[in-house]
């Protein structure tokens, strides 16, 4: 039997069967695609590595952790994590020179624990919040920079807890690092330190940067690296002398081994 289409139904029917057949295989080739692109996805990030292309450094994160131990070193908790580590802190700021230690560390993948004193803030309004957008701890180092020993419990209360206020206005964050002036804590201060529970901070190598004689960059840096041990915590100033050194003193402690560690990867 033979089946007779009209002409006038003759090419829209023409059409949907058209349609039938071809929408089946846009979806098939479509669901390939799919499937495919993570793989190709894949294959170009092994590549990446294969062909030693460098990797951004926002994809390099640390998962290990670290303590403080009584004699001020820095010790990581996994036991079989890397133990040839140091910290950068760096003392007095805010400074006119804290902008060019923020770029200098950004440029060398270092991050530092910046011990302010809240009477440098006002002469330097946006170095704190610049610090600490750039990846770097804030500590507490006191209002005014004084003995803690030598004012009363009172006054040594008002000058850890003005400094903290700032920090936390500054970064939405309270501190957690402390160091006395002059590493000299107070009975008194340590009480209230670990009521607040900030960590108590020394350090355990220094650049002598204020002596006269640290002004030499070739002292400056031997200061740190004759002492340098795995853990070791080491002191700075925000003076000029030591902002010029700080390129070719990081350069010498990683030509060492030694690693930096970020100080928020820091526990109690």
């Amino acid at each position: 039997m033979t089946i007779t289409i009209k002409r006038k139904y003759k090419y829209p029917i023409y059409f949907l069967i058209s349609l039938i057949i071809i929408i089946p295989i846009i979806y098939t080739i479509i669901s390939i695609r799919e499937i495919e692109a993570p793989k190709d996805a894949q294959i170009k990030s092994e590549n990446k590595i294969n062909n030693n292309e460098p990797i951004p450094l926002q994809e390099i994160v640390s998962t290990e952790t670290y303590k403080i131990t009584k004699d001020f070193t820095i010790v990581p908790i996994n036991p079989d994590a890397d133990k040839k580590i140091v910290l950068l802190t760096i003392d007095d700021g805010p400074s006119s020179q804290s902008d060019d230690i923020v770029r200098i560390l950004s440029e060398q993948n270092v991050k530092a624990i910046f011990f302010i004193n809240g009477m440098n803030h006002k002469a330097h309004s946006d170095i704190i919040k610049k610090e600490f957008e750039a990846g770097h701890a804030i500590g507490n180092h006191t209002w005014s920079h004084q003995n803690l020993k030598k004012i009363t419990e009172e006054k040594a209360k008002k000058e850890i807890e003005s400094n903290s206020i700032l920090i936390e206005k500054e970064t939405s964050q309270k501190p957690i690092f402390f160091r006395a002036p002059y590493g000299i804590l107070s009975p008194y201060a340590k009480q209230y330190i670990d009521e607040q529970g900030m960590m108590a901070f020394n350090w355990s190598s220094s650049s002598l940067d204020w002596e006269k004689k640290s002004k030499d960059k070739k002292i400056f840096i031997e200061n740190i690296t004759k002492n340098l041990k795995p853990g070791s915590i080491i002191l700075m100033h925000e003076h000029t002398w030591s902002r010029d050194a700080l390129p070719d003193l990081i350069t010498a402690i990683k030509e060492k081994g030694y690693t930096f560690i970020n100080p928020k990867n820091i526990v109690k």
